[in-house]
């Protein structure tokens, strides 16, 4: 069950101390601003919050689930940060791994060569993650209406439905993650049209889709456990939020790139030369 885990994770570990700088920038500024899993924390957060009528009360859910901010600079701004260094990382890994060789020469290089195989992906987890957060802010407010009442706080009937619910929805987006997880390498390394590396992902996946579902998972039960932290100890509040946006990126890249390498057997040439030479 952890195969893809700990492939993914010896990897993130052995190239840390040369991709972190690169997932600190973005990672400060998402974590400034935000905090993942915000949509599962909040009923932490809120259980003693009174849900006021609609249109108010759905606005106020949405914007305490998803951390969607008054200023929309800070979205786009979220975007493409994350847009831009993903596609770094992934152009620096995957010549890592094909070739054994790392070095931040030509990043603007690395950039192009995977923001071609990462911007469809980028658009449909928007459209995904913004009808997510509709559905389930609904649900909240739904649920609040149908077992307690708008001006109230929320009942533990109410909360636990809800919880329920949205966790089953969470799952269905990691889910949706996992069949994204390899069209990137695949695209960058084999040349496939996109549409056949789409086809080609859904295989490949099907080899081992329930440890690629779990090892998509996890770093979300190890986030959601951070998260609990940082609400216990609200000074660690922010460098909690940058530990796990960086965590996230480093490690779904990391199990994007190796995971593919080893359902195909692809040799990895970073066995064979250590890190940082051959730049």
């Amino acid at each position: 069950m952890f195969k893809y885990v700990n492939i993914a994770t010896r990897y993130m570990l052995k190239t840390f101390p040369y991709f972190f700088l690169v997932a600190l920038v973005p990672s400060a500024f998402l974590g400034f601003f935000g905090a993942p899993l915000s949509n599962i924390l909040f009923f932490y957060d809120n259980f003693k919050t009174p849900i006021e009528d609609m249109p108010a009360g759905f606005l106020q859910v949405l914007s305490d689930m998803f951390g969607y901010y008054d200023n929309g600079w800070i979205l786009l701004t979220k975007f493409g940060l994350t847009l831009i260094f993903i596609s770094l990382i992934i152009g620096l890994m995957e010549r890592h791994l094909r070739s054994g060789r790392f070095g931040y020469r030509n990043p603007l290089r690395r950039i192009n060569e995977s923001l071609l195989a990462i911007l469809p992906l980028f658009l449909v987890v928007l459209v995904v993650q913004i009808l997510f957060s509709l559905i389930s802010s609904g649900i909240v407010v739904l649920g609040h209406y149908v077992f307690s009442e708008f001006g109230s706080n929320p009942t533990i009937l109410s909360w636990s439905v809800t919880i329920i619910i949205i966790v089953a929805l969470q799952l269905l987006i990691i889910e949706i993650y996992s069949i994204c997880l390899l069209i990137p390498p695949i695209y960058m390394i084999t040349g496939y049209p996109y549409r056949s590396a789409v086809s080609y992902a859904a295989k490949l996946r099907h080899k081992d889709a329930f440890k690629i579902f779990f090892a998509c998972l996890w770093p979300y039960l190890v986030v959601f456990v951070l998260g609990l932290v940082s609400r216990l100890v609200s000074f660690l509040a922010i460098p909690i939020n940058i530990i796990c946006y960086g965590f996230l990126y480093l490690y779904f890249c990391s199990l994007s790139m190796t995971a593919y390498y080893e359902l195909t057997g692809t040799e990895r040439m970073d066995y064979r030369r250590k890190l940082g030479r051959g730049v």
